[in-house]
């Protein structure tokens, strides 16, 4: 979608704990939170057209999986 750009980070989330993120669509500020509340498979699909979940990996940490894209 124009004006957003997802990073691919090449750790999981959990690697370096964040307890605040933010999720911005458009230079807007869309949510803002602990990462268990701010990274849903819904705001992936609004933010980033993306088909998504988020999940915890045998090692407790998150991680985001991307399952497709959302055609426009």
């Amino acid at each position: 979608a124009a004006g957003t750009r997802p990073a691919a980070p090449s750790r999981g989330l959990g690697e370096e704990p964040k307890s605040h993120v933010l999720m911005l669509k458009d230079g807007r500020l869309v949510a803002s939170g602990a990462p268990e509340t701010v990274i849903t498979a819904e705001r992936l699909a609004e933010v980033y057209r993306v088909r998504g979940r988020v999940e915890r990996c045998s090692q407790g940490k998150l991680q985001v999986v991307l399952d497709g894209v959302i055609a426009v």
